[in-house]
């Protein structure tokens, strides 16, 4: 196992599932955390930002399966 694999791997699996459903996921994340480690914005910002954005997708997302 590689220092990476080693450093990834409380985030491979809860239980045996995977806690992301994809790598880009994942690694969202570890974009996100390393900007508030570096000040650029506060974790309570991102994760706001996070749920409006989430929140606009799935009303879009509702939205548009009503059309079908």
């Amino acid at each position: 196992m590689t220092d990476s694999e080693a450093t990834l791997k409380p985030l491979l699996s809860v239980n045996g599932d995977p806690i992301f459903d994809e790598a880009w996921q994942a690694e969202a994340l570890a974009i996100a955390d390393t900007l508030v480690r570096k000040g650029m914005f506060s974790a309570n910002a991102w994760s706001e930002a996070l749920g409006r954005a989430l929140k606009i997708a799935e009303s879009e997302n509702a939205i548009s399966s009503m059309h079908l």
